[in-house]
């Protein structure tokens, strides 16, 4: 007869987090441009996006759909445009058993929409935290800090609207539409 042990599974508890960290376009994954990419898309169109980024269609299709390998300048310009609208640069959470990083989300993304109130919600936790100095005394840095991600992230997404808002060339004089430019 087996002997049932009680409060052991053979799993020992899981491993401490490991973050991996970049500012530069080369240390955003290929997988994470091409994730934006297709965000991107989904919230636009190819035409759009492709006009964002000085792409063709095709190309931007064909990364976006995982289509072939891509080539490193469309890899970068990606990369960079994620650079561009993440302040904070690519931060990932390395599951350690899998070694699968878990892309972490922008900051404003947990906070309440609106940059004025997910700034007040940052405020309130501080003032929170103030209350309490022992506990935690850098309290205002944390608060500084934070408000300051919160603008940048929403600063990055308007250069994004600016940049997809790019004006057309104008038309020769007496050219009639349709004809090139």
């Amino acid at each position: 007869m087996k002997r049932e042990i009680i409060g052991q599974s053979g799993h020992s508890e899981p491993p401490p987090a490991v973050y991996e960290y970049g500012v530069r376009w080369q240390d955003v994954p290929v997988e994470v441009a091409r994730e934006y990419a297709a965000d991107l898309c989904h919230r636009h169109t190819f035409a759009r996006v492709a006009a964002m980024v000085s792409l063709s269609k095709e190309t931007v299709r064909k990364f976006t759909l995982g289509v072939g390998r891509p080539e490193r300048s469309t890899v970068r310009v990606f990369a960079e445009l994620y650079i561009a609208s993440h302040p904070a640069g690519y931060v990932a959470e390395v599951k350690v058993p899998y070694g699968e990083p878990e892309r972490l989300p922008q900051l404003k993304s947990v906070l309440p929409a609106g940059e004025d109130e997910a700034r007040d919600y940052v405020r309130r936790l501080a003032e929170l935290a103030e209350g309490d100095p022992e506990r935690f005394p850098h309290a205002d840095r944390l608060a500084r800090w934070l408000e300051t991600l919160v603008s940048a992230e929403y600063a990055a997404d308007a250069r994004l609207e600016e940049r997809k808002r790019k004006p057309k060339r104008p038309r020769a004089p007496g050219a009639a539409p349709g004809e090139p430019r």
